[in-house]
């Protein structure tokens, strides 16, 4: 599991230094490695980073799909047996980065929604 401690930093990186198609091939590999781990939680953050890569890249409906995977995957986690470094992403974290999403996609009404959640 050691592997996928930092999933995720990659891909903010990525993301912010304008390689949005980087920032999504890393979350599906993260993706596929917590599947495989059977961590939903985790599954749902690779699932936010990759919607904030597509929307980086100005493409709301898979950016859209991937948003709506992630709050499924976070719904069904089981966070009793969820390791210590992925504590911090709960519903707020998911909320914020929902905004990050929305602002990058130009939706600045819906963004601020989130980012108040």
């Amino acid at each position: 599991m050691a592997v996928i401690a930092g999933a995720g930093r990659h891909e903010q990186q990525a993301t912010y230094m304008g390689e949005p198609r980087e920032a999504v091939d890393l979350a599906r590999v993260d993706r596929t490695l917590a599947e495989r781990e059977g961590l939903s939680a985790l599954v749902a953050e690779a699932l936010v980073m990759e919607a904030h890569g597509q929307a980086r890249a100005g493409n709301s409906a898979p950016c859209a799909a991937a948003l709506g995977a992630a709050e499924i995957a976070l719904d069904r986690a089981d966070r009793s047996s969820d390791p210590h470094w992925i504590g911090h992403f709960d519903e707020a974290y998911m909320s914020s980065k929902f905004g990050h999403c929305l602002r990058e996609l130009g939706d600045y009404r819906h963004a601020i929604k989130f980012a108040f959640r």
